[in-house]
């Protein structure tokens, strides 16, 4: 069963979660409730990933941001446009939050 909050949530909405390649997580990132990974190990990380969960902590698009990096134009999830962000207010999941965040999945897949 995943571990971090948001992967919990992902996972009781009928989401299937599974980590990035541990092999590439960031220095001392491993094994970690969530995956981090360097952006130089970015897309062998993520090679396998058909859909990708953006936790949002700063400004910006950051599907924009993500999915125009020219190293990670090839991923699969990249390539046929499964990469969601899950909202800043994903970031720390309380009862409020994850309301919210259901909120935002269930308007995106809505469509």
């Amino acid at each position: 069963m995943p571990e971090s909050p948001q992967a919990q949530l992902l996972s009781s909405l009928g989401f299937t979660y599974e980590r990035a390649n541990d092999a590439f997580a960031a220095e001392g990132q491993a094994g970690r409730d969530v995956d981090v990974l360097s952006s130089e190990n970015m897309a062998a990380g993520l090679e396998q990933a058909q859909s990708i969960f953006i936790v949002a902590m700063g400004g910006g698009d950051p599907v924009a941001d993500f999915t125009g990096d020219p190293l990670l134009a090839n991923q699969s999830a990249v390539a046929n446009d499964r990469v969601y962000s899950l909202g800043s207010q994903s970031f720390r999941l309380d009862y409020y939050s994850a309301k919210q965040t259901v909120e935002l999945i269930v308007d995106t897949f809505a469509k």
